[in-house]
């Protein structure tokens, strides 16, 4: 129908730039995470909202990197659960706990995550190992 066309098509430029921006932003958010090197190791970071994950970059069963995998948002009895899934033999693990939720593999490895907003503006991350006291991210 031509109302569908006149919407998916809008004529309003203010509008069309408005809607590419926010296009653009959407398509800039990694759906899987990020990839990065912290004190020697290679940690993967996820955000959901205002909750920063951090865990071992790769899966503990074939050492796949898990930002390429899919993340799932999984409702159950105790609330939400973050779960990635492994590109490659599709393993699912529990973002919070580490746990192996689906396959058999040993725990995936989670640090301690926070981040805070600096004075420019820009995000700072601090990511824990065992040796860094887990209050600090409490």
């Amino acid at each position: 129908p031509e109302s569908r066309n006149l919407s998916r098509h809008h004529s309003d430029p203010d509008a069309r730039v408005g809607r590419t921006v926010h296009t653009a932003a959407l398509q800039a958010c990694s759906p899987s995470g990020i990839r990065v090197q912290v004190d020697g190791r290679q940690v993967a970071l996820f955000r959901f909202h205002d909750l920063l994950i951090a865990v071992k970059a790769e899966c503990p069963h074939a050492g796949k990197d898990l930002t390429v995998g899919s993340i799932a948002d999984i409702e159950d009895i105790d609330g939400t659960r973050f779960v990635i899934t492994c590109a490659l033999h599709k393993f699912k693990f529990d973002l919070r706990t580490g746990e192996c939720v689906e396959g058999k593999a040993s725990e995936l490895e989670i640090y301690g995550a926070r981040y805070e907003f600096g004075p420019d503006g820009r995000p700072i991350v601090w990511v824990g190992f065992p040796s860094l006291d887990s209050s600090f991210f409490d």
